[in-house]
């Protein structure tokens, strides 16, 4: 069988009116060459394709430039499913006539045929080209770009070709461009093509599963649902159930009974290692950790020598929350082949069990493995710094900014790392070179701003002007404009002025952007304070210690307030909170604390471990 949708047997006869002229001896062969060739049709018409080739074949080898003999006879072994012969008389085709149209879409046919779609590719092309009248030329050529995954060249050939109205054609015009439309991405638009060629035979199985299948990658899962469910339901397709699961899972209904029968159909399918990898796959991307740990456990059950699998399942199970079975899977994992990937995982593991120096040993070991990674180094960094041996993590992220000079994450790491230390200018001025170099300067601004509200020396004035800067031409970040805002105030107040009113419209800004964001809230209420603008001041810190209750500044500055706007037994209740927050901080270094966990926690949510696919 042909793969192209508008059938063959019509390029042969358009061959009567496209053969080039010129071709010597025509005229003279008459009548004897109209016998022949109409006795090879009859042939060929009543299956007998044996006869069509024994009247051709002395007939082309008596007349070798005859074209029309040529191309019937080609025709001829390809119907007799002997590919090689055919390509030898449509390539002696092209030989005399090179633009020969039914001899470039006849050997393009038949290399397709044979999976031979590079080769297919030009001689499509050409015919499309050079007969570009021809909308079945362009649909075939298109249909062998879609195969070869050239998308966008696929969506080109078929620009301005109309599509046919023969319901058969029309069905295979809408799934060639659903096939298009998905590969770039337009599942939506992949989606209506699909509805479209359902509505030309809605009973068509085949088509309704294909319809089910592009709508659930689509997005809709009722749609979805509501054609796969049925066919699962008679057949108990896995093509249906496994797309049908993903479906029912993203509309949030109950799954259990698809899960069951998914896993029964599995367990007496030949693939059931495939289907199992899939499976746990889909719920894993769904959330469902534990249960996709129960299909990960079945694969390693069939191939219990595959690392990935053991890897796959040692994930499953630390993000289910099953530490001890994780890091079982992770060291069986470990035994059958080591690598990064899994000593990453182990240091994880190790970490959430409490074991932090094996964990540090698991991911040095990764790093040892995979030197040029940057993810496993900054893991091991990053590690340092949860358990605040600062001068450890020092060394890591030097290493790392050097390894990767490009990674903005390694120089943000580098530069809060000298912060930790109380190497204040050093830190500034990594995170100000980090900005400057990065592709997105918002995250060390951040933490430069951050920093320097924090540390005990004053501001560096060029680093406040390149966060303003960026704050001005970015001006929907809240964050960025309040750290500028509170970083002019505390520049003014460090030479006895009072609050700029720029600075005080910036934290206004500010703070209308995120309303809930304390930078914004707090330093305003602290600025406004030093402006002697009690009853705002009051509001915004009020919010304040609502979002930051353990603000020793804000406590005490809100205690003022109250004592000055006559509230005793307000002051005297934010004066008990005062001293609370002071204990709090003396148990701890409370700011740097937050900024090292929020350090962390940003880190961490832009390098989250992500499983190897399942093979």
């Amino acid at each position: 069988m042909t793969d192209f949708p508008f059938g063959r047997k019509v390029l042969v006869t358009v061959a009567c009116v496209l053969i080039l002229g010129g071709v010597a001896g025509v005229a003279a062969r008459g009548q004897t060459q109209e016998a022949t060739l109409e006795q090879a049709r009859n042939a060929m018409r009543h299956g007998d394709t044996s006869r069509a080739i024994l009247l051709l074949r002395p007939w082309v080898a008596a007349h070798p430039r005859d074209i029309m003999a040529r191309l019937m006879l080609g025709d001829a072994f390809r119907t007799a499913r002997q590919p090689q012969q055919a390509e030898v008389e449509f390539k002696a085709v092209l030989k005399l006539a090179p633009g020969n149209f039914a001899a470039l879409m006849e050997l393009g046919s038949l290399y397709v045929e044979t999976d031979r779609l590079e080769q297919a590719e030009p001689l499509l092309a050409r015919a499309a080209r050079e007969h570009s009248s021809s909308a079945v030329a362009k649909m075939e050529w298109a249909m062998v770009l879609a195969r070869l995954h050239e998308y966008p060249k696929a969506a080109a050939a078929l620009h301005g070709v109309r599509a046919p109205t023969a319901p058969a054609k029309g069905i295979a015009w809408e799934r060639l461009k659903a096939s298009i439309d998905n590969g770039l991405g337009k599942t939506t638009s992949a989606a209506a093509d699909m509805e479209r060629a359902l509505k030309i035979a809605p009973n068509d199985p085949d088509l309704q599963l294909a319809t089910g299948i592009v709508q659930a990658r689509a997005g809709h899962p009722s749609r979805a649902i509501e054609l796969l469910g049925p066919i699962f339901r008679d057949t108990k397709n896995l093509q249906a159930g496994l797309p049908l699961l993903e479906a029912t899972l993203a509309a949030h209904r109950d799954y259990t009974k698809t899960l069951s029968a998914i896993r029964t159909v599995a367990q007496n399918s030949k693939d059931e290692l495939s289907v199992r990898m899939t499976l746990a796959r889909i719920l894993a991307r769904h959330g469902l950790y534990a249960e996709a740990a129960k299909d990960f456990e079945r694969a390693v059950a069939l191939d219990p020598g595959q690392a990935d699998l053991l890897y796959n399942l040692a994930l499953a199970r630390y993000r289910a929350g099953n530490l001890d079975g994780a890091l079982q899977s992770a060291q069986q994992a470990k035994s059958v082949q080591d690598s990064a990937s899994i000593e990453s995982l182990l240091g994880e593991i190790e970490e959430a069990k409490g074991d932090s120096l094996a964990a540090v040993h698991s991911m040095q070991a990764a790093v040892a493995l995979a030197p040029d990674n940057e993810e496993y180094r900054l893991s091991l960094g990053l590690e340092f710094l949860k358990h605040e041996t600062f001068k450890p993590a020092l060394e890591v992220f030097k290493q790392g900014a050097q390894l990767f000079p490009g990674s903005l994450r390694m120089r943000v790491a580098l530069g809060l790392t000298y912060y930790f230390l109380e190497e204040y200018p050093r830190s500034i001025q990594t995170l100000s070179e980090a900005a400057r170099q990065g592709k997105d300067a918002s995250l060390p601004l951040e933490y430069l701003g951050r920093i320097q509200l924090q540390q005990i020396i004053k501001p560096d004035a060029g680093a406040v002007k390149q966060l303003c800067g960026y704050a001005d031409t970015h001006p929907g970040n809240g964050t960025l404009e309040a750290y500028c805002g509170a970083l002019r105030v505390r520049l003014a107040r460090d030479q006895g002025h009072l609050p700029p009113a720029a600075a005080l419209n910036r934290l206004r800004e500010a703070a209308k952007l995120g309303p809930n964001d304390s930078t914004a809230r707090c330093e305003l209420g602290k600025a406004l304070d030093w402006a002697h603008q009690w009853s705002a001041a009051r509001r915004e810190l009020e919010a304040c210690v609502r979002l930051e209750p353990n603000s020793v500044d804000a406590h005490y500055l809100l205690a003022g307030i109250y004592r000055r706007l006559g509230m005793k037994d307000l002051a005297e209740e934010e004066i008990k909170l005062h001293d609370q927050a002071v204990h709090n901080m003396v148990q701890s270094n409370a700011r740097r604390d937050r900024t090292l966990k929020k350090f962390l926690f940003t880190m961490h949510s832009r390098s989250a471990h992500q499983a190897p696919p399942a093979n």
